[in-house]
Parts: C-alpha cells; structure tokens; sequence
C-alpha cells in the first residue's frame, strides 16, 4: 500500500487584539442591519395580516345601550299619558303644582321623542295654556324665580307660531323675580339662590333665541353661578341652608346652555369637579340614588338625608352623559347608568315628579348614546 505524501505545513497568522478592533465593528454592522431588516418584515406582515382582515385593529370600547333605559321608556309613556290626561279633570288649585317642571316642554320632548305627535302635542298645549294664561300673563310675568320656566313656551312657538308664549317667555326673562336687571347683585350672591339664577340664565338664553338681544346680566349670573360651587365644597358657608344635589344639577344645565353658546372655558372643569363631589359626597349605592339633602343643620329639609331619592336621579344623571360624552372618560358613563338603573324606583305617581324625571333627561340620553368627541378620553 502506497503511503500517503505527508502535507507541507502551512503558515498561521497571529491577530493581536488590535486587529480584531476592525472586523467586531463590521460584524456589529452586520447585526445592526440584520435587525433593521427583521423589523421591516414584521411590519409589512402585521400591515399585510390587517389588508387580508384575519386580524382588524382592536377596536375601540363600543358605547353600548343605557342600562334599564326600556323601563325608563316605558314609564315615560305610560305615566306620561295619566299625566296629560289629568289636565282635564285636575281642579284649578292643583295643575300648577301639577305641571311644575315645565310639562309643556316634557310633553314636547316625548313628541319628538317617540316621533308620535299625539297626544304629547295636545297635552303640551293644554298645560302651557294653564301656565301662561291662567298664571304668567296676569301677573306680568312676575312670579316666584322656582317658577321662571321658559323653556315650553319657546318650543311651543318655534312648533306653532304662537306669539303669546314667545312674548310670555320673552316677559318671564324679564319680570321673574331675580331675572330683572335691577337685581341688586347681593341678592344672589349666596348658594342658597342658585336655583333661581340659573333658571334666569335659561331664560335668558331662550329669549334670545326668540330674537331678543343679549343682556349683560347674563355674563354676571353665569359668572355667579360658577361661584357657588366653593361655596357647596365649604360646609362652613352651608349655615341652616339646604344642599341638595338636584340644584347643584340644575346650576349644571344652565351652565352647559350657556357653554354650548360661548364655549366657556370655565365649564368643563367647573362640572368636572362637581361630578366627582357630588358623587363622594351624595351617593348613596344601595339605592342607585343621590341623597336629596346634605346640610344635617338644614332642618327644614329633614337634615342630612339617609337614604337616595331616587325621583330626582333624572335632573342630576345627565351631567355625567354630559361629561361622558366631551372626555370619553368612562366612569362619567357608568355613573349615568347607575342613575339611570335607580330611577326604576323613581316616585312618578305625582306629575311633579314625572315632569322632573324627563325635564332634562333627553339631552342627557342623547348624551350617553353619543360617541365621546375626537380626542377626547
């Protein structure tokens, strides 16, 4: 066996240290690029994945439906219709306790509401035409500021031309006691006054948009009006004056009618703040329900309330679908429907109290139903 030629050793090259400097930064080039390349791939599949719709965006948190809205619907009709038809048996002495938060303007929402005219338009006029005969116009529009309510008559002239309710609504914005010009600003300086003023500021705000000018006193009231608010978070103000939450709510809706006009900065945060007090301060959980009064010295009121009441949860729920609906944030939501799933419980036997349960309440579920605004949340 023939033996294999032996090979010829070979020359070996020795690097130092300094000689591996070069080739690491190349290799680390090298990885860099790599990397670079691997990322650009996974983004044009996840792009690619999308395109063939095998995995969509995650979507955005849906708006769903109120909770318990059809049993607020349902009370809505069957008690609307026990009310309206009271109008014409009620004595005299009892309709205007009876239409007390502007039924008019319930009985015109329903209508608009349900998109079913009769009978809401036949009961709206038949309440309006108590409260503006019977009761504004003989007394020159010069009633008690509780009772300054505009509102009914404005949509009963925008629906039916009728010139009497504009000029009675115009006459309220007027001669309502607080509403005139010539208040002395000291009368209303106290919190214990915000329930007239803000129905003046609303008054205000629809005599305009039945043509009469801005006043001035409007800017001062809503300026008042957001005042208040230090005084409900200051116990040492309350003295022996009530505290309720429905007013605070009440100051809220006027002032949201004059942001949606003047885009008033102070709003947002002002009713924020509310929200958020009034919910740590009211809530009542077992009842779904604000307490209706805070001032344990206010005993005229009862004193520091117990338990919720739920018949006024529908004047104060739709500052939370409002705020809902300018920040996205959630827990305004879920604070609307935990009002809403209480008024289930709401006294409605009274047309007071119906009247206060869908006063305000269809601009609150447009809100709640609305998606919060782009760059919101």
């Amino acid at each position: 066996m023939k033996k294999k030629p032996e090979a010829s050793p070979q020359s070996v090259t020795i690097l130092t240290p300094d000689d591996l400097v070069p080739l690491q930064t190349q290799l680390d080039a090298q990885a860099a690029q790599l990397a670079a390349h691997e990322a650009l791939l996974q983004e044009h599949e996840e792009r690619l994945t999308i395109l063939e719709g095998t995995a969509p965006p995650e979507p955005p948190e849906p708006v769903g439906p109120p909770v318990d809205k059809a049993t607020w619907e349902a009370s809505m009709l069957e008690w609307g219709v026990i009310h309206g038809d009271a109008l014409a048996t009620l004595p005299e002495v009892e309709l205007l306790g009876h239409i007390y938060y502007d039924m008019p303007r319930v009985m015109y929402q329903i209508a608009d509401y349900t998109e079913a005219p009769e009978p809401w338009n036949t009961y709206a006029k038949r309440a309006l035409v108590y409260f503006r005969d019977v009761y504004v116009l003989p007394n020159n529009g010069a009633v008690p500021g509780y009772e300054n309510f505009t509102h009914g008559l404005r949509m009963d002239f925008e629906r039916t031309g009728d010139v009497v309710s504009k000029d009675a609504a115009i006459r309220l914005s007027h001669e309502a006691m607080y509403a005139a010009d010539w208040t002395d600003p000291n009368y209303v300086t106290h919190h214990s006054k915000s329930r007239e003023v803000a129905y003046a500021i609303l008054s205000y705000i629809n005599a305009e948009a039945l043509g009469e000018p801005t006043r001035d006193i409007r800017a001062r009231y809503v300026t008042q009006s957001y005042a208040y608010f230090a005084q409900w978070y200051d116990t040492a103000s309350w003295g022996e004056w009530q505290v309720s939450p429905f007013m605070t709510a009440i100051t809220a809706q006027a002032l949201i009618a004059d942001w949606e006009e003047t885009a008033d900065a102070r709003c947002l945060p002002a009713l924020t703040g509310l929200a958020d007090w009034l919910w740590t301060a009211a809530y009542d959980p077992p009842t779904h329900a604000m307490l209706y009064q805070l001032n344990p010295d206010c005993v005229s009121e009862g004193g520091l309330s117990t338990t919720g009441a739920p018949d006024l949860n529908m004047l104060i729920a739709p500052l939370y679908s409002w705020l809902w609906a300018q920040t996205g944030d959630a827990t305004a939501r879920d604070r609307f429907d935990e009002l809403l799933l209480g008024q289930a419980n709401a006294y409605l036997a009274g047309g007071k109290q119906f009247d206060q349960n869908y006063w305000w309440a269809f601009a609150g579920m447009a809100w709640r139903e609305a998606a919060p605004q782009e760059g919101t949340g």
